[in-house]
């Protein structure tokens, strides 16, 4: 498992201090910048929040070569708050919402805890900070998934793609224990072909989308799943999986 332990001060009103440790040897600090509206008693909260996210996929502190999955990552904050939008996120303002979105998809299911041992952190070097502006509390390369796969080329991940292809296994009665690593793996086969779209599939999308020009479905020729990728922005996004025969279901961003 790979460990990660913050805790966040705030600077003013825009800016959050977050002292950060993965070992010894893997430490520092950032300055988050929140170069948005939000209300002022969550700039720690989001700052936070943030500064998790940057670390582990810009970052990858963990040099991990393959996508950061949750099932391989423990995360230890120092605030309560965190934890609670993990198992209640109603009712949260827009900012923090979408600055915990990645806890929702991508690592849904990651283990948190509260670390709250201010002498943990005496170790890390003060001298050097490093500067990180966000301009929006959502950044779509946090909640999905990327991906460089020989057959699709460059290729986002949702959060429904995922759930489908975890609820596809288990009604077959062989739920997957890593679910994401499974897709994946799936997705960077080099032998996906890009297949004629079923009638069913174009006749969903044409009344979800009202266009099916920026719809394309893959797969592998001795395999029944099937991806559905759309096109919005010149992002190309895996919004579902379906297997032959299967109703479609209503898909979100």
């Amino acid at each position: 498992m790979h460990p990660l332990h913050t805790r966040a001060t705030v600077i003013s009103a825009k800016v959050c201090q977050v002292e950060w440790f993965a070992g010894k040897n893997k430490c520092g600090l950032l300055n988050v910048q929140l170069d948005f509206d939000h209300k002022k008693h969550e700039t720690a909260l989001i700052g936070e929040l943030l500064a998790i996210q940057h670390l582990i996929f810009d970052k990858n502190i963990f040099s991990m070569t393959k996508v950061v999955s949750p099932n391989y990552v423990q995360l230890f904050v120092s605030s309560l708050q965190i934890l609670n939008i993990h198992s209640n996120p109603n009712g949260l303002s827009s900012q923090v919402y979408h600055a915990s979105s990645f806890l929702r998809n991508r690592f849904k299911g990651v283990s948190l805890e509260l670390f709250i041992d201010e002498n943990k952190f005496e170790f890390i070097n003060r001298s050097i900070v490093d500067i990180f502006p966000v301009e929006d509390p959502l950044i779509k390369h946090f909640t999905h998934i990327h991906l460089d796969a020989p057959a699709l080329g460059s290729i986002m991940v949702n959060t429904h793609a995922i759930d489908q292809y975890i609820k596809h296994h288990e009604s077959t009665g062989n739920p997957l224990k890593h679910p994401i690593d499974s897709l994946v793996s799936r997705m960077m086969n080099p032998e996906l072909l890009k297949m004629d779209i079923p009638e069913h599939v174009l006749r969903h999308k044409l009344f979800e989308y009202q266009n099916n020009e920026n719809i394309e479905v893959w797969g592998h020729p001795n395999a029944t799943l099937k991806f559905l990728v759309v096109t919005d922005d010149n992002v190309r996004t895996l919004r579902t999986v379906f297997r032959k025969g299967f109703r479609l279901e209503r898909t979100d961003v």
